[in-house]
């Protein structure tokens, strides 16, 4: 696409929208912030607290995007919810930049094979909490609404 045909393709997005974002982000760092303060990684552990919060945050992205997919995904409501609870709350509260902190330290302190657990662990664990999210989500979804997901675009 060239330059002009994609600046055609850009969605102008209401200052609303971003006070979301910007609020619900604010939430989900305090939050972040505030567990990471009561459950501190002592040197050299295993880093819990970002673990902990990493898979939480994907588990409930799995949540959030399945159950918005329930809607009419190109609702203003839909996008508003998606923006302030997944881009917003659930970006601020999860966090990749500590998770690489952690795990230079780690590195760092001759911990390599707690590392590379750690990562490894991170990812395994995060990509299964977040399908598990949705497919939780999903099959609460048909038992309530007794019907498969609407396909995009509605009906």
């Amino acid at each position: 696409m060239t330059a002009p045909a994609a600046a055609t393709h850009r969605t102008r997005h209401p200052i609303w929208l971003f006070a979301l974002v910007v609020l619900g982000g604010s939430l989900g760092t305090a939050a972040r912030y505030s567990l990471q303060t009561h459950f501190p990684t002592p040197d050299g552990a295993f880093p819990l607290a970002t673990f902990a919060i990493n898979v939480v945050g994907a588990l409930m992205l799995g949540v959030l995007y399945e159950g918005v997919s329930w809607t009419q995904r190109r609702t203003t409501a839909a996008r508003a919810i998606r923006l302030a609870l997944g881009v917003g709350v659930l970006g601020g509260f999860t966090t990749y930049s500590s998770f690489m902190v952690e795990t230079v330290v780690l590195t760092r302190t001759d911990h390599l094979g707690l590392a590379l657990v750690y990562d490894a662990g991170s990812l395994a664990v995060g990509v299964i909490a977040a399908l598990l999210g949705a497919v939780v989500t999903d099959l609460v979804g048909r038992t309530w609404l007794g019907q498969g997901r609407p396909r995009e675009g509605g009906s």
